[in-house]
């Protein structure tokens, strides 16, 4: 089943603004694609997002799991102000995601406030606007979504989460939520 779904404040505002924080003090590692150096993306201060999230129940009812486990490293991106060729083509996240195997969803996390200008995601069905730093948007791997450009005077700052629940498998490394340890991938 396709969807995305917005949750109002499901991250609280301190959590959201240490994030941020963190991330703003990495800006000169930001590549011209708008992401975070891979080295940025695995400090332990990322973890606290999906440390968060797997605390909330709305997330193991909809992967139908009791245990949920994260895709390491997260994304992590920054949008210049008036960066109008900011965007990345519509798509599926099992485009990307294809070492995942079994159902998985993309919880992605504005850092900023976010309005039409400032861009983020659209699916077919429109903007996922406006949305307040500590909502999320909830996608299914499947969920058909493209990011918009920032056409606004404000930087749009992001990060997003794969989470999938013991039903999957991944062949590359993942964040046992548990645990709060990195899982190497079993090659067989």
């Amino acid at each position: 089943m396709e969807y995305a779904e917005i949750v109002r404040g499901l991250l609280p505002p301190d959590l959201v603004a240490r994030v941020g924080f963190f991330l703003e003090q990495h800006l000169e590692e930001v590549d011209g694609r708008g992401q975070f150096s891979l080295f940025t993306r695995l400090q332990p201060a990322m973890r606290a997002i999906p440390q968060h999230l797997n605390a909330q129940p709305l997330l193991f009812g909809m992967l139908k799991t009791e245990k949920l486990y994260c895709h390491w490293p997260p994304m992590a991106r920054w949008v210049e102000p008036g960066h109008g060729l900011a965007m990345w083509p519509m798509h599926r996240d099992t485009d990307y995601n294809s070492h995942i195997e079994g159902d998985f969803l993309t919880v992605w996390c504005p850092l900023v406030p976010i309005d039409e200008a400032c861009g983020g995601l659209t699916t077919e069905d429109g903007p996922l606007a406006p949305l307040d730093p500590g909502d999320v948007v909830i996608l299914s791997k499947d969920c058909m979504h493209a990011s918009t450009p920032n056409t606004s005077s404000r930087p749009r700052l992001s990060c997003d989460f794969r989470l999938f629940g013991e039903g999957a498998t991944s062949t590359k490394h993942y964040l046992d939520l548990d645990d709060d340890c990195i899982v190497e991938p079993v090659h067989v």
